[in-house]
């Protein structure tokens, strides 16, 4: 296994420019994941890791290894890839072998190996199978299978669980976790998902517009996102942000931001030390408590709902907010009618405060 890097690397298409000098590190051993949007450019970085697509700048290394101009084969990647790609002609074992045969490897050891994969992977009952006779899921397991059953310096997989059924997904998730922490090595997940992120990763790049915003741990990442792309992109849902002003009364800051005004007196030093007047104040959803819980240093205030999203045990309330709105997240399933009044609180010390005029992050609140 080794350390992969890539330094200055841009992909240009149909004029296009879809990577911008992405500098971006994935650690020998480490999970880490690639977040971002569609079209964002993780398959693109996946792809020229993989040596099947050729940047117009910069450098790819394994180790201290310059392998840009290195064809596929000499890389040893292991690649799901989103759609599956299984040949439709070849029966599940056939698949999962295939890049063993490809190695000469000897037909006892290349069998053990599809079924000690296969076992783990829970889809020994499918292997004399062609992939037209296999749900969706099966077909996705073969093709993670295909990919863990060879010996490779970097295992990156694409999306690789966006085609499986939503009543299986978070049960694959789960296994999955399981079998790369105990298959090791040095593996890269792509996803859009930022759930999915939090919940399998050691480190995060977030990757926007084909630019890697922030890369760090996830708790780095997520405890203090470096501008406000970031900090929207990486919270489920959004993390609300509002514009607002600058203000001191009677010795305590605040910032005006129409609706309420935060008390931000606890960043005034850092806010005083930034000389500016506008700011924009970010508050994730999850921070936002109805007001009959308890909360320390609140602020309440009483908004009207829009709609009330159930999302299996939870609930998204979107309420007015001056000609904005904000989005709470209740952890239990509560319908709220639109109209309905909701009276809300949160800890004016847990906002995050960003630059209106450059958008980086000035303060974030102390992690517990």
């Amino acid at each position: 296994m080794v350390t992969v890097r890539l330094e200055k690397v841009s992909k240009i298409y149909n004029g296009r420019r879809v990577l911008n000098n992405v500098d971006l590190e994935i650690k020998d051993q480490s999970f880490t994941v690639l977040l971002g949007p569609p079209g964002a450019g993780k398959t693109t970085i996946f792809r020229i890791i993989a040596g099947v697509e050729h940047p117009e700048t910069g450098r790819i290394f394994f180790g201290e290894k310059d392998v840009t101009k290195l064809p596929p084969k000499e890389r040893q990647v292991g690649f799901v890839f989103q759609s599956y790609a299984l040949y439709p002609h070849m029966t599940a074992y056939e698949n999962i072998a295939s890049p063993l045969k490809a190695t000469k490897m000897q037909k006892a050891e290349i069998d053990e190996r599809v079924h000690s994969i296969a076992e783990k992977l829970g889809i020994t009952q499918v292997l004399n199978k062609l992939p037209k006779e296999m749900s969706g899921g099966q077909r996705q397991r073969v093709a993670i299978a295909r990919a863990l059953v060879r010996d490779a310096n970097i295992y990156m997989l694409d999306e690789p669980l966006t085609n499986v059924d939503y009543k299986i997904r978070e049960s694959m998730r789960i296994e999955l976790k399981k079998l790369l922490r105990e298959r090791g090595g040095t593996i890269a997940y792509a996803t859009p998902d930022p759930q999915e992120a939090m919940s399998l990763s050691d480190y995060t790049a977030v990757i926007l517009n084909g630019v890697v915003e922030q890369y760090g741990s996830m708790e780095e990442v997520y405890d203090r996102p470096k501008n406000t792309r970031v900090g929207f992109y990486f919270s489920f849902p959004p993390m609300n942000q509002y514009v607002g002003e600058l203000l001191e009364v009677e010795g305590k800051n605040f910032i005006d931001i129409g609706v309420i005004k935060v008390d931000v007196t606890h960043a005034s030093s850092v806010l005083k030390g930034v000389n500016e007047k506008e700011f924009i104040i970010g508050i994730r959803p999850n921070q936002i408590k109805l007001a009959t819980e308890p909360v320390e240093n609140p602020l309440e205030l009483e908004l009207e709902t829009i709609v009330t999203e159930i999302i299996g045990s939870e609930s998204l309330v979107h309420l007015k907010f001056g000609d904005q709105k904000m989005v709470i997240h209740v952890p239990s399933i509560r319908r709220f009618e639109p109209g309905e009044k909701l009276k809300i609180a949160f800890n004016q010390k847990e906002v995050f405060i960003f630059s209106k005029a450059s958008g980086e992050l000035v303060y974030a609140p102390m992690v517990m």
